[in-house]
């Protein structure tokens, strides 16, 4: 890490031409998760990556303007301490023991900040900011699972349904600390709240946490997780099935879901209260993880900026389908005519992008050739754009640039987005396929475009699937034959008086040919 005195110089050199300026850490340290927003980016949108109400972690500790939320910390540090009076005598002594315990290791989580100067940045001035920011955003997270349980009480008994807490009652400051929980630069590593949430053992009216064999699920299944999560959607409980507790490991996961509900794909589809935990893989896999050693912490969730990423990643990882990336794709209205019929997948994640390419069915040959009888079909997720829906992915990108560049999935989605949608035409044509829901009232394509902007991507998830569509869009009969169908059988009754007028000129042309050999 730089000295204060390095990094003074550095500025100072860098200040001369602003235009030379490249931000590379000095170590790259493997335990780095938390990152500065690239200059590059950040110039774009600046607002995308600040936070407006709270500050979490060092980057945006102490400014000003978020300085009336310390007081709320504070508040809840104390509510958080009330909890855990019974498995701890001292429980303010407790948390600060265990802050002295991690700290160094959260340190080392963040790129960019200085080393421990007692005059600028002492220990223990960091040890007290990583105090109040965790234990608030557990307490944050109790209170607001509490207040969705069926009595509406907490651990002590009280009722806490909408008016006890200022901050869960309020819609727009909750929904202004959810979004600043997830920005990139306002971060604590998520080792740091798991580990004190496990060791605490905070007292909390707990929903019932059960999972049915026997019912419809929707499965979260990551190697990220090394694990299934399962949710489900249907609200008939059997008898029959004995119910599983997750354990404390789960048990915060699930809390931090619950929070950030409405920021998955598909918020309608995740219903925390019958979370599972599907068991471990079998003791072969189990064995690997004990000896990958401290490479497996990698694997976990960094933060919740990854959180929400992950939940946005296709169910089956092939980064065997990282490719070079394709020069162009045609616009979703040109392969509209190309004859490609686009689809919309409600139960798929983000990046599941699927291209399906007919076959014969004895042979299984592509059939490139023969649109009529097999056209390309390809499957795209619903997706909503809201006012959250720009930060969030500009917060998603600038996390792949600095820590999943050869994994770039959001990055790849945006470029695909980019690519289908050059006009504003491109995006009716989708919001008419029901794939876009925009709710934002700006325009689709400038937003993608904007978010395409500045990131850099080596390898393309769907690089196969562009090259194919180009190919299919370049055939010319695809073209000729798919504009043929909209004019002649765009329609019941154009199609019919299509056929009737093919069979009249038929007869025509079959009587004046008898009439010509015949005279």
């Amino acid at each position: 890490m730089a000295s204060p005195a390095d990094a003074g110089a550095s500025e100072e050199n860098c200040n001369k031409n602003d235009s030379f300026i490249i931000e590379i850490p000095i170590e790259l340290e493997p335990k780095l998760t938390i990152y500065r927003v690239p200059r590059k980016l950040r110039k774009l949108k600046e607002d995308a990556y600040t936070p407006n109400l709270i500050s979490i972690g060092p980057f945006h500790h102490g400014k000003r303007e978020l300085l009336a939320m310390e007081r709320h910390k504070e508040k809840y540090y104390e509510q958080f301490c009330e909890r855990i009076e019974r498995s701890h005598a001292d429980p303010e002594r407790f948390i600060k023991t265990f802050i002295n315990g991690i700290y160094r290791d959260v340190h080392e989580s963040y790129a960019g900040i200085p080393e421990f100067d007692e005059k600028k940045f002492s220990e223990f001035h960091f040890q007290d900011m990583i105090r109040l920011d965790a234990c608030f955003i557990i307490e944050l997270f109790l209170k607001n699972d509490e207040g969705k349980n069926d009595e509406g009480k907490n651990h002590k008994g009280k009722n806490v349904k909408e008016k006890e807490d200022y901050i869960l009652s309020t819609a727009w400051l909750k929904k202004a600390i959810q979004l600043d929980l997830l920005l990139l630069e306002n971060q604590l590593p998520y080792f740091l709240l798991e580990k004190l949430f496990q060791f605490a053992e905070p007292k909390y009216k707990k929903r019932e946490s059960v999972v049915y064999s026997n019912r419809e699920e929707c499965c979260i299944s990551c190697p990220c997780f090394k694990r299934t999560f399962c949710f489900s959607s249907n609200p008939d409980r059997p008898t029959d099935v004995p119910p599983e507790t997750p354990d404390s490991e789960n048990e915060f996961l699930l809390l931090a879901c619950d929070f950030f509900k409405d920021f998955c794909t598909r918020p309608d589809n995740i219903d925390h209260e019958i979370l599972k935990k599907i068991k471990e893989s079998d003791k072969k896999n189990q064995s690997d993880e004990m000896t990958k050693g401290s490479d497996q912490k990698m694997e976990k969730i960094k933060h919740f900026t990854d959180l929400v990423r992950l939940f946005r990643l296709p169910s089956n990882f092939q980064k065997e389908r990282f490719q070079p990336r394709v020069d162009h794709l045609y616009s979703a209205t040109e392969l509209d005519k190309a004859g490609v019929n686009f689809v919309v997948n409600d139960k798929a994640r983000l990046a599941e992008v699927k291209l399906h390419v007919p076959c014969f069915s004895f042979f299984h040959v592509p059939s490139f050739s023969f649109y009529p009888f097999f056209p390309f079909r390809m499957e795209l997720p619903a997706v909503m754009l809201d006012d959250a829906t720009e930060l969030l992915f500009r917060n998603m990108i600038a996390l792949e640039q600095c820590l999943y560049s050869g994994e770039a999935y959001i990055c790849n989605y945006v470029s695909l987005m980019s690519q289908l949608i050059h006009t504003e035409q491109d995006a009716d044509f989708l919001v008419e396929k029901k794939i876009i829901k925009n709710l934002s009232g700006h325009g689709v394509a400038d937003l993608f475009s904007r978010l395409g902007n500045e990131t850099s991507v080596s390898y393309f998830y769907y690089a196969d699937d562009c090259d194919k569509l180009n190919e299919y869009h370049d055939k010319w009969l695809n073209r000729t034959l798919t504009k043929a169908k909209k004019v002649y059988f765009n329609d019941l009754w154009k199609g019919s008086s299509t056929v009737v007028g093919v069979f009249i000129l038929l007869f025509t042309i079959t009587q004046s040919v008898k009439n010509i050999f015949l005279s």
